[in-house]
């Protein structure tokens, strides 16, 4: 998916199937949440990406690490995944390159100052 307009309509089609809670992911753009017949788009971390080796599993990981914490804040689930992936993609290498929680932390910190 590369355009909002799509990501959407990929969406309500995969939540008519019986997904109560649709994620589209858009590379470097954002992701889409498609819920309860509502959509929120949710942009990417704005990063000069370095190697995009590993950015998949590591928003896929921080996701599922979120929501173990706090199932029902999928956009704040959403969020910490998008900065863990920017954090990653800034950076070359491959588990090195994934960001620790103070410095995940302190990157969210200065989004929402």
């Amino acid at each position: 998916m590369n355009d909002e307009k799509s990501a959407l309509e990929a969406a309500k089609i995969i939540h008519k199937m019986g997904v109560k809670n649709v994620i589209i992911k858009m590379g470097g753009d954002g992701c889409l949440l498609y819920q309860n017949g509502k959509s929120v788009f949710i942009p990417a971390l704005r990063v000069n990406a370095v190697d995009t080796v590993g950015a998949g599993d590591c928003f896929a990981g921080a996701l599922a690490n979120y929501l173990i914490d706090d199932e029902n804040n999928i956009e704040d689930a959403i969020r910490f995944a998008q900065v863990v992936a920017g954090i990653k993609v800034s950076r070359a290498g491959g588990h090195d390159a994934i960001p620790a929680m103070d410095e995940i932390k302190a990157v969210i910190e200065s989004i929402t100052v």
